[in-house]
């Protein structure tokens, strides 16, 4: 199984991998984030739109307003779409055709189905094998929200899951920022792909080079 942000490896050292348009909940279009990356010095952005099977607004046309924009810009960059996982089989909330489209594919927890650490690691391992899967989206997002205590052992299960199938795990700037267990799990993991994203839903939130910097002074 070849994932697709293997494609754009070689920018992921200095690129924002997650943000929002007005095309869903978000208060900046395209264009807006490409000016707002190249005075920041971002190299390679992620525009990883909400997505669901039954999409709000028409895919297609904003991956088109996207390349519009960029081909104005010196950032690099790939449309991509966020989903969430639906269930402990490791469903994601996209169809296929839209999964065909979409060149970067990130999976996050937003509908609090997984009551125990045991349902969600099921889940996480699940999504993490399914084909369309490159990014676990802001990992320390539903532990928090639903007040789950995770382990550094509960960690490093879902860490070598996600590494063990080809996955990124993603620093995310909007939520809280690792706790000490699973700083303690993400330093033991040697094979596990990082990117990092600012889940901007306007331009000015865009990561800068000094968040990037804080985001890799927690791994070892």
């Amino acid at each position: 199984m070849t994932r697709k942000w293997l494609k754009y490896k070689p920018y992921l050292h200095n690129a924002d991998c997650q943000m929002h348009t007005m095309y869903t909940d978000g208060k900046s279009m395209p264009e807006a984030y490409f000016k707002q990356a190249e005075a920041n010095g971002i190299e390679f952005i992620v525009f990883s739109e909400h997505i669901r099977k039954v999409p709000t607004y028409d895919f297609l046309k904003f991956k088109e307003h996207v390349y519009r924009a960029g081909a104005q810009s010196t950032v690099k960059f790939a449309v991509g779409a966020e989903a969430k996982v639906l269930n402990e089989d490791g469903d994601i909330d996209i169809s296929n055709e839209l999964a065909n489209e979409a060149e970067i594919i990130l999976f996050s927890f937003h509908t609090p189905n997984f009551p125990t650490v045991a349902s969600y690691q099921k889940a996480i391992r699940n999504a993490a094998l399914n084909p369309w899967s490159d990014v676990f989206a802001h990992p320390t997002c539903y532990h928090n929200w639903q007040n789950m205590a995770m382990t550094k052992e509960d960690w490093a299960i879902i860490l070598n899951d996600l590494a063990t199938a080809g996955v990124c795990y993603e620093f995310n700037k909007k939520y809280p920022l690792p706790n000490e267990n699973e700083i303690a799990a993400l330093n033991e993991i040697r094979n596990l792909q990082f990117v990092f994203g600012s889940d901007a839903h306007e331009s000015g939130n865009l990561l800068t080079q000094n968040e990037i910097d804080a985001f890799r002074k927690l791994l070892k």
